[in-house]
Order: C-alpha cells, then sequence, then structure tokens
C-alpha cells in the first residue's frame, strides 16, 4: 500500500541546499568536495543534531562525520571534563538524553502526521528504520523493507525453513535476522537467503546486535554467543 506525504525533513532540505551551492557560481556541486574540505566544514558545526542530520544525507557524509570523530570532539567541546577519562558509557548516555529531549520537543510543539498501512497479514511485532528505511517483520515470518519517505513496498525476505523470526537489523548492503536457534544473512537488493548458521550451539536465542564481521547473540538462559558472521565459527561466549 502506498501512501503520500506533504511532510518536509530537514534530511532532504540538506539535500537541496547542498544542491543549491552547487547550482550557483560555476556549477561546482557539493560532491566534488574532498573529505579534507567536508571535514573541515562539519567541524565548524556546532550541533549533534546538525551533525546527525548531515549524516543521514550519504553514506560518503555518513563515513567522514564517524571517522573523523566530529560527534565525539563536539562531545568533549561541551564536555570538557569528560576528556581523558574512559567516557564511552557517559558519552553513549549524554546522545541517548539529547534523542529523548529531542522527541519530547517535537511531541509537544503540535500537532504530527500520522501514517500508517497495512505491511503484512498478520501484525508486525518489531521494526528497524535507517537512512530513511524502514524495516517490518516478525510476526509471519516475512521481512519487508519500505520506504520512510513515501511508504512503498521496496523488498521482501522470507525466513529459511519457515522459523519464527526473533530479532532482526540491516546496514546499507545486508538484513541480518535471528530465530531461536540459528542466525540469517539476506543480500538487502535480493530476498534469497545467502547464508544460515547451520548447526548453531545456541539456542532459545532472544536478540542480537552485529557490527561487522561478528554478531552478538543473547539467550533466555543469560549467555551471550559471539559469532563470525562468515566463517560461521562461536569466538567468544560470556555467561
Amino acid at each position: 500500500m502506498e501512501a503520500s506525504s506533504s511532510r518536509s525533513r530537514s534530511g532532504s532540505t540538506t539535500q537541496k541546499r547542498c544542491r543549491a551551492v552547487g547550482a550557483a557560481g560555476s556549477g561546482l556541486t557539493v560532491q566534488a568536495l574532498n573529505d579534507d574540505a567536508l571535514r573541515s566544514v562539519f567541524s565548524c558545526l556546532d550541533d549533534h543534531f546538525d551533525l546527525a542530520r548531515c549524516s543521514a544525507v550519504c553514506s560518503s557524509w555518513n563515513r567522514i562525520i564517524k571517522t573523523a570523530d566530529v560527534m565525539r570532539d563536539l562531545y568533549y567541546k561541551r564536555n570538557p571534563q569528560a576528556r581523558g577519562s574512559s567516557s564511552d558509557i557517559s558519552m553513549k548516555s549524554y546522545f541517548e538524553e539529547l534523542a529523548m529531549d529531542e522527541h519530547v520537543s517535537s511531541l509537544s510543539r503540535g500537532s504530527a502526521e500520522v501514517y500508517q498501512w497495512s505491511g503484512h497479514p498478520l501484525r508486525a511485532t518489531l521494526c528497524r528504520m535507517k537512512s530513511g528505511l524502514i524495516l517490518t517483520g516478525v510476526g509471519d515470518k516475512i521481512l519487508r523493507l519500505w520506504s520512510a519517505e513515501s511508504c512503498k513496498f521496496m523488498n521482501e525476505y522470507n525466513v529459511p525453513n519457515a522459523k519464527t523470526l526473533v530479532d532482526f537489523d540491516f546496514d546499507e548492503n545486508k538484513v541480518v535476522g535471528l530465530t531461536s536457534s540459528q542466525f540469517c544473512i539476506w543480500r538487502r537488493n535480493e530476498p534469497r537467503s545467502i547464508f544460515q548458521s547451520g548447526g548453531a550451539s545456541f539456542h532459545h536465542g532472544s536478540c542480537m546486535s552485529y557490527a561487522d564481521p561478528e554478531v552478538v547473540i543473547g539467550c533466555e538462559d543469560g549467555r551471550a554467543f559471539v559469532y563470525d558472521m562468515y566463517s560461521r565459527s562461536c569466538s567468544s561466549i560470556f555467561r
């Protein structure tokens, strides 16, 4: 089901501004700027949400902001007492608090437009959203990818052996899903599973998180298994 939207988004606004800058003068576009120039521009921003919006414009901007630690540097600028200490946890808490405050502020600023559509025959119990895409699933053992801007269907991924999904996540290239006893990987532009963990040593998996090339799976018995997603080997077990 498709739904139209009249919403104006800060991400699209950023893109339009970039195109406008390129359109003026000699026709130079923002894509012509090298990494050092973009890094200097991003370092001049004094708001974490401006940086977050820029990081969502395209993968190259996201990469520059991450690798240059622009977010971290701005955090230290605003919290100088945290520099030199083991502050990963406090930095994460700081960003989480900023995000929650922004959500509360957005909800209190007035009316909001809500769009809904039927994405699955059965109830979808979990979704993930990244870079303008929404991945939904769990309820009917099928994952479906949607455009957050137009609500259009883009792709779907079937769970092998009709197993029930417990958790999932995705990135630019792949979708990773977890059932109670194995995890699966799909190429994002293909519906067929390219990998199943097979005879995995975990049972009753309840949640997962991954960062290439490893995936961490939490189980109901309190154990956490760390797997290499591509060699299928379990490297660590935590209790």
